[in-house]
This record gives C-alpha cells, sequence and structure tokens, in this order.
C-alpha cells in the first residue's frame, strides 16, 4: 500500500481541507479509506461517488493570479519581436473540464521575465465534497536540472518526482485518489521556482465522493466507480500489447 503524505516545502491545498486528507495510489489503499471516513459520518449521511465536475478558479505565475491565458503578453524594449512562446501565456498554460475529467497544462518561460505560464492551476467542486477517485495520467517534460515539485490537492505526485532523470519525460498512468473534506482542488509544479520550465501536462478522469440521499445508493456507486476504473485498465492493458 502506497499513501502520499503531505510534504512540507511544496504546494498545499489552499482550501478547506479536513487536515487528516490522505493521497492514495492503490485503489484498495483508497477504497478502505473510503469505508474508513463513512463509519465517521453523523446517521443518515452516505457516502457515494459521482462523476467529478469542477470550475477553474485561478492560474498563477511569476506575474500573479489571472483566469484567461491571453491577457498578458509580454513586449520587450530590448527585443520588440518576441516569438510568441517567449512572451505569451497561452504556450504555457491551459485548462479543459467536462462531467468526469478535466486537464491542464503547466510550463514556465523565465529566461527574459519572471515565470511566465502556469505554476499553480486551482480549481472549484460546486460544493463541499469528501474526496476524489480515478485515473491520473501525469507527463513531465525534459528540464535542465532537477525536476521541481508537483503536487495534486496539496500531495506530491510520486514515484516519479522523487527520482528524477532530466535526460527523459517522466509518465505517471494510473490510480490517483484523495480521501477527506475539500472544496477546492490545488495542483502546482515548480510554484516559486522562476526557471526555465518545459513543463507537465496532466489528465484526471474520475469520482468525486459526496453525500447522496439514498442509504444504500453510496455503495451502489462505489461499485460501479469501481468496475469502471478495472474495464479502463483492462481495456489499457489490452491496447499496450
Amino acid at each position: 500500500m502506497r499513501i502520499l503524505p503531505a510534504l512540507a516545502g511544496l504546494a498545499m491545498l489552499a482550501a478547506a481541507q479536513d487536515a487528516k486528507a490522505a493521497a492514495y495510489t492503490e485503489y484498495g489503499a483508497w477504497q478502505q479509506a473510503f469505508f474508513d471516513l463513512q463509519a465517521t459520518m453523523p446517521v443518515g449521511v452516505q457516502l457515494g461517488l459521482v462523476p467529478i465536475n469542477v470550475q477553474l478558479m485561478y492560474f498563477k505565475d511569476g506575474y500573479g493570479t489571472y483566469t484567461d491565458p491571453s491577457e498578458l503578453h509580454l513586449i520587450s524594449p530590448t527585443i520588440p519581436n518576441l516569438p510568441p512562446f517567449y512572451s505569451a501565456r497561452p504556450y504555457h498554460a491551459s485548462f479543459q473540464s467536462s462531467l468526469g475529467s478535466f486537464a491542464a497544462t503547466f510550463g514556465c518561460y523565465s529566461a527574459l521575465n519572471p515565470c511566465l505560464g502556469a505554476e499553480v492551476i486551482e480549481v472549484a467542486f460546486n460544493d463541499t465534497v469528501y474526496g476524489i477517485a480515478g485515473q491520473l495520467t501525469y507527463v513531465t517534460h525534459v528540464l535542465g536540472s532537477e525536476g521541481p515539485g508537483s503536487s495534486v490537492g496539496g500531495f506530491p505526485i510520486i514515484p516519479f518526482e522523487a527520482a528524477y532523470d532530466a535526460a527523459t519525460s517522466r509518465v505517471y498512468n494510473d490510480f490517483f485518489g484523495i480521501v477527506g473534506e475539500m472544496e477546492t482542488l490545488r495542483m502546482s509544479r515548480a510554484e516559486g521556482l522562476s526557471w526555465d520550465d518545459f513543463g507537465a501536462n496532466m489528465a484526471f478522469t474520475g469520482f468525486m465522493i459526496v453525500a447522496v440521499p439514498e442509504p444504500a445508493m453510496g455503495f451502489k456507486l462505489l461499485s460501479g466507480a469501481a468496475l469502471l476504473l478495472a474495464v479502463r485498465r483492462r481495456r489499457e492493458s489490452a491496447l499496450a500489447t
């Protein structure tokens, strides 16, 4: 069982989150935490899973927070015709979401300026949720030095970030879940470091834990989510072979 604790020095979840929240990279451990959380809920409150649904709150780079990547395009007095990659946020920051999934791009260009792009992306849920679970695909790209810390919900993305090799990209494509009360999800990459970073791409497809009206519904939804995740894994294994 692997549990990812929140580490000092990495970006922590900014909004309300249970101090006992934990992240998991194995479904069985996450499922047990789900049942343990259910046991602590008030009588009549049943937990279940519904497709994740988030909305962008903001991006953050060396110039501050923003919601529209196209709102900052640098003009240099010494280099009047900067290529877009050097001067425009959309080349280093993006976010898309739909019911059941979201995707984000992180990156900074800082040769001529502070971090230009996205070192933090924070999203909000419509209401308080008690965790998330699903398939996380996370790709970090080549850097000129050791890889910076990355986190989802304040939890570092290991196994690959802990042993970063600048010669290659690092890919995580497996289960990722958090159990704990939250209203937002904060994701970071190279926060505050202001160095050239060719970035990272991430995508999450899955569910969020919510209170459901019928006592039996939570366990039905949990079983359904487990089945969908298992089917997806089998499909990906078949494609790989």
